[in-house]
């Protein structure tokens, strides 16, 4: 399975879906059914692991995410200890969370619908303003900002194209930019954009929320959606060093750990690991049954030769588990980690903690 054909199926299965709040931008239904597809784990011959964005054009985003040390685990400095929010009261929520090192994204939909625009917030250093800076003046009931009706500049490495509205935050210094996809929709990206605030302690959270996790490692990178539907959480670890990757197959083998959560029952993708390890008899962990399996296997491709990977059933959630290198973070390591996690309902996020500590 590619990406696009990824994309396409989930357009399919979404074309039908009316927005119940005509005033959130309704004609960028199809760029939000896109956002909207679930970050699973993808089976062919041999079952790829790659946690994707839906295309190349979406913003991938975030900040160094841990605030609160687990067991053994030390705090590295982020860069701005915020989180984008909505002030209270907006008739908009925000659904998916997206980060790295440098910036962090989210998805904002009008309460009840399924139509999107989206969030970019970025550390200045990561940003040049002077595109932004020669669009027209528009005001947002705060800071100065600008709206250009034909973005075309990377932002971080990233393309957005499209029209903007931006701003520079008078409290962290980030620039935050509100992505709409319609010229004809100005008014609305406005209203957004109004709502939108950062903040401080917004966790990202996940239905597996682990206790422990080897000395020094901390989240730098997240993806996580508590939208309806099928929510699911993916977090990249790193020891400091890493910046997160961005863009496609941004999680690929890319950090020394990582782990995707999403539903196990009626999912196609499970029976495909049922069927994979078939005769493997799994060890029970804290009331979940783990298999082990190290790089490279015929299940997850690519996984480095001195890797490894752990399929993990708790409850109704299906956890993958990957290292980079099996001889830094042990199957011992892994082991330990679920001994000290609690698992959720990965049906409904609204129960949903911190997946570090």
């Amino acid at each position: 399975m590619t990406t696009l054909d990824d994309l396409r199926e989930t357009l399919d299965q979404h074309a039908g879906q009316v927005p119940l709040d005509a005033a959130l931008l309704p004609d960028v239904r199809t760029r939000a059914a896109g956002l909207r597809r679930r970050r699973r784990m993808l089976h062919g011959t041999a079952l790829v692991v790659a946690l994707v964005m839906a295309a190349v054009t979406i913003p991938w985003a975030v900040r160094s995410a841990q605030r609160t040390p687990v067991a053994g685990h030390s705090v590295a400095p982020t860069l701005w200890q915020t989180g984008i929010t909505l002030r209270e009261g907006s008739k908009y929520q925000i659904r998916i969370r997206q980060s790295d090192t440098v910036a962090q994204y989210v998805q904002v939909h009008g309460k009840g619908d399924g139509d999107a625009v989206e969030v970019l917030a970025l550390d200045a250093g990561a940003f040049d303003p002077a595109a932004l800076r020669r669009g027209e003046p528009v005001a947002i009931g705060g800071p100065q900002a600008w709206y250009v009706a034909s973005y075309t500049p990377e932002v971080a490495g990233i393309s957005v194209i499209g029209p903007v509205i931006g701003w520079k935050d008078a409290a962290t210094g980030a620039w935050v930019l509100v992505i709409g996809y319609s010229e004809k929709k100005k008014a609305g990206m406005v209203e957004v954009a109004r709502d939108v605030r950062l903040a401080g302690n917004v966790e990202e959270v996940s239905p597996v929320s682990f206790g422990w996790v080897p000395p020094e490692l901390r989240a730098v990178q997240t993806d996580v959606d508590t939208g309806p539907g099928v929510p699911s959480a993916s977090f990249g670890l790193g020891y400091g060093g890493e910046q997160g990757a961005v863009g496609i197959l941004a999680f690929r083998n890319v950090l020394p750990f990582r782990f995707e959560a999403t539903l196990k029952v009626e999912d196609k993708d499970w029976s495909n690991f049922e069927r994979d390890l078939a005769g493997r008899t799994p060890k029970v962990i804290n009331g979940a049954q783990t298999w082990y399996l190290p790089g490279p296997n015929k299940i997850f491709t690519p996984t480095p030769n001195e890797g490894a990977d752990m399929v993990v059933a708790a409850g109704n959630c299906q956890i993958g588990m990957h290292v980079t290198d099996r001889n830094r973070i042990t199957e011992a390591d892994l082991d330990r980690m679920l001994g000290s996690a609690t698992f959720g309902d990965c049906a409904n996020a609204s129960g949903w903690r911190p997946a570090l500590g």
